[in-house]
């Protein structure tokens, strides 16, 4: 634990953006900043590592540490990127303790913590990028569990706040300003208001943080209504199961048609969402008999932002959004790729998440880490059905 007299400031204002700032005038002229809010002066400081949290709270430590939050600003993707932008601007969302504690605290360095959320107290979600409040000038921790009782590491405070999704809503709602446009960047949460899962009222944590029956804390008893900490998002099962995709193949003289059908049945947001650099691919490919690539065609998914000069940029970098192509919850996208397959053999399908469009990646030396979420094939053997039949066969998908 850190006690230190120090100033405390408690509110931050939320937002990423390149050097233009982000109303588009002057180097740093809207940098994020911790100046917004303070607490008094020689207050002591309470601000704890993830690990010392888990000394009592070890599952949840283990979860999250597993977690996008857990590796917020450790990633080489967030790190290369971080150094082209406004790197101020990014740590109110990726390292929020940094920015309140003395450069030799052992709190820093964890990224969005157990204490940037458990100290949270409110949000104040803006387009524009929001603001929250830290209360790391007490001992309080904030959750959802209301039962929970005081103990002798800290005090407890019934937060129904930590169940709905103005929570999240400060670090995943952005838009920056270019010129007198706004350029969408992170939209998470106006996509769920959109949603039908915002008016039934589905929060992002039933979703990514889903109830189990756990123990809270070593010696605790078992209890349920206990969320999970990994969030789900870097969990390839997680995102397949928020996607259905049907498939068939026609089968014709020198080619072949995949007919694919794709769903965004279980994300109360838009597929794929967050990062804009994000991709979601549709990608086929066919083969001879002899097992040799004979051809491939893809549909990529995404925001697509270019810059000034109409090349693909980064989001910190991008002046204009050249289209949107992302999958809508509840929507149905359907596609049609025709691929070279002159006599017998294979189509494959997948449908594969990108961590980074392959034009972004190529500008920082990065992987675009590939994931395939869902696969399939099937054989096709023209000459078994005579010269230039029409074939149908659907494709068995699985994750």
């Amino acid at each position: 634990m850190s006690l230190l007299r120090a100033t405390i400031v408690v509110a931050l204002v939320t937002g990423c953006h390149g050097a233009r700032g982000r109303d588009g005038g002057d180097a740093g002229a809207a940098a994020v900043g911790a100046d917004s809010g303070s607490a008094a002066v020689g207050a002591t400081l309470y601000a704890s590592p993830a690990s010392r949290c888990g000394e009592c709270h070890g599952a949840f430590e283990g979860q999250w540490r597993r977690s996008a939050h857990g590796h917020s600003q450790t990633t080489p993707a967030y790190l290369a990127m971080r150094e082209h932008a406004d790197a101020a601007s990014c740590d109110g969302c990726h390292a929020p303790i940094d920015r309140l504690v003395p450069a030799d605290d052992p709190a820093r360095g964890d990224g969005v913590d157990c204490d940037a959320c458990h100290t949270l107290s409110e949000t104040t979600p803006r387009r524009s990028g929001g603001g929250f409040t830290l209360h790391i000038d007490d001992m309080t921790k904030y959750g959802p569990l209301c039962d929970a009782k005081n103990n002798y590491f800290h005090k407890v405070q019934c937060s129904p706040f930590h169940s709905q999704s103005e929570m999240c809503a400060s670090c995943h709602w952005m838009a920056t300003r270019v010129g007198s446009d706004d350029l969408p960047v992170f939209t998470e949460y106006e996509e769920w208001q959109s949603s039908r899962y915002g008016a039934i009222g589905v929060t992002c944590q039933d979703c990514h943080m889903p109830e189990e029956s756990t123990a809270v804390a070593v010696g605790a008893k078992r209890r349920g209504g206990v969320a999970h900490h990994d969030f789900g998002a870097d969990n390839p099962r997680f995102r397949s199961s928020a996607l259905g995709l049907h498939a068939s193949v026609e089968a014709r003289a020198a080619t072949v048609v995949v007919k694919a059908s794709i769903r965004n049945e279980n994300a109360g947001h838009d597929v794929p969402t967050g990062l804009p650099e994000r991709r979601l691919v549709l990608r086929a490919t066919t083969f001879d008999a002899g097992g040799h690539e004979v051809d491939k065609a893809e549909r990529a998914y995404g925001r697509f932002l270019v810059d000034a000069a109409g090349e693909p940029a980064p989001f910190y970098a991008a002046t204009r959004v050249a289209s949107d192509t992302r999958i809508l919850a509840d929507e149905t996208r359907e596609e049609s790729l025709e691929l070279s397959l002159p006599a017998a053999g294979e189509v494959r399908l997948e449908l594969v998440w990108q961590a980074m469009a392959p034009a972004i990646a190529a500008k920082f030396s990065l992987p675009t880490g590939d994931v395939v979420l869902q696969r399939g094939f099937v054989k096709v053997d023209k000459a078994a059905h005579g010269s230039g039949a029409a074939l149908m066969v659907p494709v068995e998908v699985a994750p």
